[in-house]
Order: C-alpha cells, then structure tokens, then sequence
C-alpha cells in the first residue's frame, strides 16, 4: 500500500506539473516523417517501421485509430507510383515509340492474367460444385 501512495503522489505530481503521464507516444512527428520518407521510396511497410524504430503492430494500430495518419500513409505509398505513372504519361504523349509498345504490352499482359484469373476461379467453382454433388450423391447410396 505505501508503494502505491508513493506511485500515485508521483503520478499526481507529474500531473500537476503539466508533463505526460504514463508510457511516452511510439508515433511521434519524427517517426511520421520517417515513414514518409520510407514509404515514399517505396519500402514497404515492415521495412518502413524498421527504418522509423516502431513495430508493425504499432504502425497497424495508429492506422485504425487515426484517420489522418491513415490518410498520410496512403498518400506516402502511392506518391511513387503516381509520379512513375505521370513520366509514362508524358512519354506516351510526347510519342516515345518504345515506351508506347512497352505500355501496350503491359496492359495486355495484365488483362490475359486477369481472364486467366478469372477462368481460375469458375474452374474452381465447377470443381467444388461437382465435389460437393459427388459427396452428396455418395452419401445418398450410403443412405439406401
């Protein structure tokens, strides 16, 4: 018990004196600012905590509490790839023939993976389905 009032007075104390309470912030300004810049060079987010001296459950949990760290991140991590996007843009534009064909071949490489994906996916229906049918059927000449 003398522990405790010891540990309360102090507490109040410190209280009193208009300095924080209790465990000090992991995500402070410098930390946001690290992660900014991590994420901006396009680390990901576990090398980006690394980098900022926090761990990523700590970085996960200021995402869900704070929509304006949230906001930041995002932004942070999608900087590179927009400013990549705007260059290419530009290049396409200004009729730079290797980046147009690189484009061009890009977009159809990634509309054939997500008709394959697609395919994939009501492949693994039908399979699931006729499993589930056979199972069903099985089950049912048990049954008699």
């Amino acid at each position: 018990m003398i522990g405790q009032a010891i540990i309360n007075s102090h507490t109040l104390d410190t209280a009193k004196n208009g300095n924080a309470v209790g465990r000090p912030k992991a995500i402070t300004s410098e930390v946001v600012h690290q992660l900014i810049d991590s994420l901006r060079l396009g680390s990901d987010v576990t090398a980006a905590c690394i980098l900022s001296g926090i761990s990523t459950s700590t970085y996960y949990n200021e995402l869900a509490r704070n929509k304006r760290f949230m906001d930041k991140m995002t932004i942070a991590q999608q900087e590179t790839s927009l400013y990549a996007n705007t260059l290419i843009a530009k290049a396409i534009r200004q009729g730079d023939m290797k980046t147009v064909r690189w484009y061009l071949d890009r977009q159809d490489r990634l509309a054939y993976h997500a008709q394959q994906s697609a395919k994939n996916r009501n492949t693994k229906k039908i399979i699931i389905t006729e499993t589930h049918q056979n199972t069903h059927s099985v089950s049912m000449e048990v049954d008699q």
